[in-house]
Formats: structure tokens, sequence, C-alpha cells
């Protein structure tokens, strides 16, 4: 069996990171800054870059441009991304009974960096980023890339991600397995841990091995 993970906020903290990087390398320091609202308008970086950054610099009066925001944010994330020892310890528990792939969105260079910095890469057999592969999730063509990869069926998959789309719904319309992971999110489905620690007795309950 397959453990695919997603990355940001799944293995690493995006948004603890993405408003450090904000904070310090992109806002003003006003007293108006409102976190709430930025947080809400950026949406868990689902909301596309564009148009989020085209929204911070009217709010805020920046001097940037949204393309320059975009490669000055995939140059410099990383650096606000740190080690969760928590996490290596679940992945370092899983590893003896699964081979571990990590499946993420992004450019490559910015993700792999975050991937290094974190110090995933020790855990994972493969590791699949959108702008190599040349499907986004939720493309169907992204997942079946990784079937074809890894030379393994549907049924062998399980995708672990805290987007409800690409992570659960997407791969499951292929025959994969899918947790939704929904840090404490509102959820109407039974395929659903609120963080990380809820995995492995979840896959034990599920009749996963361990």
């Amino acid at each position: 069996m397959i453990l695919v993970f997603d990355l940001d906020n799944t293995l690493i903290n995006r948004n603890k990171a993405y408003w450090l990087w904000l904070e310090n390398n992109v806002l003003p320091k006003l007293n108006t800054i409102d976190k709430d609202l930025i947080l809400y308008y950026d949406n868990w970086g689902y909301t596309s870059r564009r148009h989020f950054y085209n929204w911070l610099i009217i709010k805020y009066e920046l001097a940037f441009t949204s393309d320059f925001l975009i490669k000055k944010c995939a140059n410099e994330l990383h650096n606000f991304i740190s080690k969760n020892q928590n996490i290596l310890e679940i992945l370092a528990t899983l590893k003896k009974s699964y081979r571990i792939v990590i499946g993420s969105n992004g450019g490559t260079t910015n993700q792999m960096n975050k991937l290094k910095k974190a110090d995933l890469l020790q855990y994972a057999d493969r590791v699949f980023i959108s702008e190599a592969v040349g499907y986004k999730k939720p493309n169907p063509e992204f997942y079946k890339h990784i079937q074809e990869e890894m030379n393994c069926s549907p049924n062998e998959f399980i995708f672990i991600g805290d987007h409800y789309k690409q992570d659960y719904l997407a791969p499951k319309k292929l025959g994969w397995k899918s947790i939704w992971l929904s840090h404490h999110r509102t959820s109407i489905i039974d395929d659903c841990i609120f963080s990380l620690n809820d995995l492995i007795p979840y896959l034990r309950e599920n009749k996963n091995c361990l």
C-alpha cells in the first residue's frame, strides 16, 4: 500500500510560514495590518495567487506587482518553514509498513526547498510536483501519472491531504482510497481526520496494516 501525502498544510504548516513571510518580507510595519482579514482572503492558499496579491497590493498600497510577489514567495517562503519532530516521527512509523509518496501542486524549486527545510525527503520514496508532472491537482492526469510511475493499481493508493477537492474527491473518483485532513473544519464524511496525529489510529481502525 502506498500513502500519498499532500505537502502544504498537510506535512508542513504552510499557513503559519506564509503569514510569517508576509509579515516580515512583504507588509509594511503598520498598526492597521489586519491579519485575520488577510488570512481570510488567502484562504489556506486556495485563492488564486494573482487575485490575492492584487487585492493585497491595493489594500495596503504596496509598491509591488503580483508577478513580483509570486516570484518572491517562491524564492523565500521556505525560509519560514520549520521542522516538525512530531510529523517526522509519524512518517518514520508509517514508513515501516507503507511506501510514502508526496504529491503536491506548485513550482518544483519552491516545493523542494520546503521539503528540504522540513527534513521530509528522507521518508519519501518519490516526490511528484505539478510543475514537473505537467498537470495540477485535481486534473486526473496528475494522479494517473503517479500510478504509472509507481506501477501500481488505483486500489493500492491512499491520498491524504487538506484540500477537500484535490486531495479527497479527485483521487477517490479514480478508485483511490482518500482521507481528508480537515484541521477541524466541518465534515460530513467518514474518511476524515482532524490532524495527522489521528492518521495511525485511523489506519489501524480501518484495517490498513501497521
